[in-house]
């Protein structure tokens, strides 16, 4: 659907490719959108939409596997629970009967237990749910999992992404910014799984970089479908420039608008980014690590000396 997207800007006029690319909203670009000339790049930014789809996918799949097993468990343990207290004297049934902490307190136990478990307990908890949202991903996990020939391709699946593409792009964002799934999906994104922290604003930027701009290729699709080009004229044209305006420009309090503003903030960021200040010991102090790269002292130790035997061998 991406690839498609690109192949279509050679067909749309310049002049919205421009708006297209512009952050302002009465004033077009000086530039029109275009393939990236980088091809690892626009790959790498295409995998970043992939990723968001993907992840919406698998917390949508794991909320009813999850409320199946979490309602198993709890019968399970209920059993054992009334199977321990008939067991017990009728003294201690009472007691705990009367005791108001037993309960809760299986409860909270049973809790903790499940979300140790559950790799996607706070991805499914915080997940900004709708209705539209719900049933647009449901569409695309139904033709995903019933796929045949590969005209399905083209007549169920690319249709049905585009489709949840819209949902999760044409909206707004008021009082609470992570009421949407891309902006909840960017804040995962910052999450440097490797070191357990949060990625520093120069590491990020370029991933927020790359949704801004597959975002924009979506969009295009969405509204203007490079396959429907030759009947495009200005009615198709005046709706997308309307629809940019809402949705795609800078203090339009949308998604998009979201997005341009903390790439603007990570710019900022990545101009005053000294490399100084990534490079520092590693918490067991056996290293010292650059950014998100760690060297241990004894490969640090073994390139410094590798280097003094190059300087040798050259005098």
């Amino acid at each position: 659907m991406v690839e498609r997207g690109v192949l279509g800007l050679n067909s749309m006029p310049e002049g919205l490719r421009r708006w297209l690319r512009s952050v302002e909203m009465h004033k077009p670009d000086v530039r029109p959108l275009a393939r990236l000339q980088n091809s690892e790049s626009q790959e790498r930014y295409t995998r970043y939409w992939i990723r968001m789809i993907c992840y919406c996918l698998r917390v949508w799949s794991t909320r009813d596997d999850n409320n199946e097993a979490a309602d198993g468990e709890v019968d399970s343990d209920d059993n054992n629970h009334h199977d321990t207290e008939s067991d017990s004297d009728d003294d201690e049934t009472n007691d705990d009967e009367d005791d108001p902490y037993v309960e809760p307190q299986h409860g909270e136990r049973l809790q903790r237990r499940r979300q140790a478990q559950d790799q996607m307990y706070d991805a499914r908890r915080l997940f900004p749910w709708n209705d539209q949202l719900e049933s647009a991903i449901q569409k695309v996990w139904t033709s995903v999992i019933y796929e045949g020939d590969t005209s399905s391709v083209e007549d169920d699946q690319i249709p049905a992404i585009v489709e949840l593409c819209k949902v999760l792009l044409f909206r707004k964002v008021w009082n609470d910014r992570f009421d949407s799934a891309v902006i909840h999906f960017m804040a995962v994104m910052g999450i440097d799984e490797t070191n357990a922290r949060l990625r520093d604003g120069n590491d990020y930027s370029y991933m927020i970089a790359g949704l801004v701009y597959v975002s924009r290729l979506v969009a295009a699709e969405a509204l203007l479908p490079s396959l429907e080009r030759e009947n495009q004229g200005e009615a198709e044209f005046e709706a997308f420039l309307e629809r940019r305006k809402e949705f795609f420009a800078d203090g339009s309090m949308s998604v998009m608008a979201e997005m341009l503003s903390l790439l603007a903030y990570g710019k900022k960021i990545a101009k005053n980014f000294h490399a100084q200040g990534k490079l520092h010991w590693t918490r067991d102090g056996a290293g010292v690590a650059l950014g998100s790269i760690e060297f241990t002292v004894y490969n640090f130790k073994s390139m410094a000396r590798s280097a003094l035997d190059d300087c040798e061998d050259y005098m």
